[in-house]
């Protein structure tokens, strides 16, 4: 399984993240400097064991967290169709 970014959503970024707004349904969601470099990656389709890797390398966060912390963001993305499932 892996995801992208759904294509009609403009991303607006600031130095402390980002500010997404899905066109269609009017949905605002904001970012934090880390939420934003996960959401970055998503440019291109991703799926878990890549969104991990990145974040360990990027952090040096455990490979357990980093997974989890992409599961649950990865969710609140799809929650509000901000990413597509591929």
């Amino acid at each position: 399984m892996s995801w992208k970014q759904q294509s009609d959503v403009v991303t607006q970024e600031n130095k402390d993240g980002s500010f997404l707004l899905h066109m269609q349904t009017g949905v605002y969601f904001g970012l934090d400097t880390v939420a934003n470099e996960i959401w970055l990656q998503l440019k291109e389709p991703q799926n878990i064991e890549s969104l991990t890797n990145y974040l360990v390398d990027q952090y040096q966060i455990t490979k357990d967290q980093a997974r989890t912390d992409s599961l649950e963001f990865i969710s609140e993305l799809e929650n509000n169709n901000l990413v597509v499932e591929l």
